[in-house]
């Protein structure tokens, strides 16, 4: 009942997500509670923290899968339903950071902002968007995956995104998926020379 527990919770999850050990099954059981209390000043960051902590468990039966393989159904079926968690939590989180964007204003005597630097809080928004389309792909979800990140291709504020690259070879994969060929190597061909990892 206290008047900081929300954040508690919060602080509780993220020290979960961020040890050494993650801890992604019980980050889930505060950030779910959060994601649920509409007045939460940071629910929009506990909606993408809990899409982690979904593909996170996604992650683990994968791993299941190919150390057991006469199991390997079973847990390919646990992770896909894990990613399409993850999925729509990331997805509900891209207006929820949306709507804390600001639009930047000008202020007398300050110098112009750096147009090569976008807000923080577009660049969650950015994110976000990846990692939607990423559980998306996990989850065999490819039209889906693809108009996630379709913004980053013309957007004129993704285009300056630091996650445009990554948005691109998401939209790229996407695309080879939904062997939309000719598609996949117009985005794919835009991430030449193909230098980051």
């Amino acid at each position: 009942g206290h008047k900081d527990a929300n954040a508690a919770r919060f602080g509780l999850a993220l020290a979960l997500l961020e040890a050494p050990e993650q801890n992604f099954d019980l980050a889930v059981e505060p950030l779910q509670h959060l994601a649920g209390v509409g007045d939460f000043p940071d629910r929009a960051l506990a909606l993408y923290y809990l899409g982690l902590a979904f593909r996170g468990q996604g992650h683990t039966p994968l791993a299941l899968a190919v150390a057991k393989p006469a199991e390997a159904a079973q847990n390919q079926n646990t992770a896909k339903q894990k990613f399409e968690q993850a999925a729509t939590r990331f997805g509900e989180s891209v207006p929820a950071l949306q709507a804390r964007v600001k639009p930047v204003v000008a202020v007398a005597g300050a110098p112009p902002p750096d147009p090569k630097i976008l807000p923080v809080d577009v660049e969650w928004v950015a994110r976000a968007r990846c990692d939607h389309a990423e559980s998306l792909l996990q989850a065999a979800k490819f039209k889906e995956a693809r108009d996630a990140v379709t913004p980053f291709e013309a957007d004129p504020i993704l285009i300056r995104s630091r996650y445009r690259g990554l948005g691109l070879y998401l939209h790229g994969h996407a695309s080879f998926a939904l062997k939309e060929y000719p598609a996949a190597g117009k985005t794919l061909s835009q991430l030449a020379p193909f230098n980051d990892p």
